[in-house]
C-alpha cells in the first residue's frame, strides 16, 4: 500500500507551525490547509449533511468543530482518491523519531481501517489488548508539557509496540487511515448530531457534535487500533478532563 504524511495546518507562518516542523524534522510531508468552519454557513453544514437541523443553532456546533472535521474528511478523500494510505497528524503534535518505520511496518492493513498513535492524554480511553484483555484508563499528566513529550519519546522504543484494539478515545493529533478506513468513515461520520455515545469514566453520554465525539460511536464498528506506548502526543486540552 503506498503511504504517505500529512499534516493539517492553518497557517505555515504561525510559530505553531514552525514548532511543529522543529519537532518532525525527522518526517516528510504534506501540508493541508485547513477548512475555516466560519466560512460555512449553517445552511450549509445542513444542505451538506454535516450537521442535523436540531444541532445547528446550539453552541455545540462550533466553527472550530466543523472546520476540524471538514479539514479530516478532506484528507478521507485524498486517501481514497489515490488508493493511498496516509499518516494524518495535526499541527499541535510531536512524534517519535522511528514513527515513520512504525507506518511501513504495520501489520494487516488490509483488514484495519484506523491506526491511531496517540489519544488525548487528558480524556478516558477504552481498549482491548492483544490477549484479549479490555480496560478503561485516565492519564497523568494529562497535559503533558513539551519537554515531558520529548524525554518520553526518547525513552520509548519502538521494538516494544503493540497495538491494541481501540474502543473509546478522544484526538485525531495522529493517526494512520487506509483508504477502504477512509472510505468507511466517509460513509458513517456525519451528520454531527445530539445523540450520546457512552464512555467509560464519564458519567454522562457523550454528544456526537465534534468528530472526535462522534467516532467514539464507530470505532466498534470498524477495525481500529492504536500503538501501545504512544508514539506521538500532544499538550491539547480536552473539555473532559476532570476538574
Amino acid at each position: 500500500m503506498n503511504k504517505f504524511a500529512a499534516v493539517i495546518t492553518m497557517d505555515t507562518n504561525s510559530n505553531r507551525f514552525k514548532s511543529f516542523a522543529s519537532n518532525n524534522s525527522h518526517l516528510q510531508f504534506a501540508t493541508f490547509t485547513g477548512i475555516s468552519g466560519a466560512d460555512i454557513s449553517k445552511a450549509d453544514r445542513i444542505s451538506a449533511g454535516l450537521v442535523t437541523a436540531d444541532i445547528a443553532d446550539t453552541a455545540d456546533i462550533t466553527d472550530t468543530r466543523i472546520g476540524t472535521a471538514v479539514s479530516h474528511w478532506c484528507l478521507w478523500q485524498e486517501a481514497i482518491k489515490r488508493n493511498s494510505g496516509i499518516l494524518i497528524m495535526e499541527d499541535d503534535v510531536m512524534t517519535h523519531p522511528q514513527i515513520w518505520s512504525q507506518v511501513e511496518s504495520l501489520p494487516d492493513l488490509d483488514e484495519t481501517d484506523l491506526v491511531f498513535f496517540s489519544a488525548n492524554t487528558d480524556a478516558p480511553m477504552a481498549m482491548r489488548s492483544p490477549e484479549g484483555l479490555t480496560q478503561a484508563s485516565r492519564f497523568d499528566p494529562r497535559n503533558p508539557h513539551p519537554d515531558w513529550i520529548r524525554s518520553t519519546l526518547a525513552r520509548t522504543s519502538v521494538e516494544h509496540v503493540r497495538y491494541w484494539r481501540l474502543s473509546r478515545a478522544f484526538g485525531l493529533c495522529c493517526y494512520f487511515v487506509t483508504p477502504h478506513g477512509a472510505q468507511a468513515l466517509t460513509n458513517m461520520m456525519f451528520p454531527l448530531r445530539t445523540d450520546g455515545v457512552f464512555v467509560p469514566l464519564i458519567s454522562d453520554p457523550v454528544m456526537q457534535c465534534a468528530i472526535d465525539h462522534r467516532m467514539n460511536a464507530l470505532y466498534d464498528q470498524l477495525n481500529v487500533f492504536i500503538s501501545m506506548p504512544f508514539l506521538a502526543y500532544t499538550p491539547h486540552h480536552n473539555e473532559f478532563a476532570p476538574k
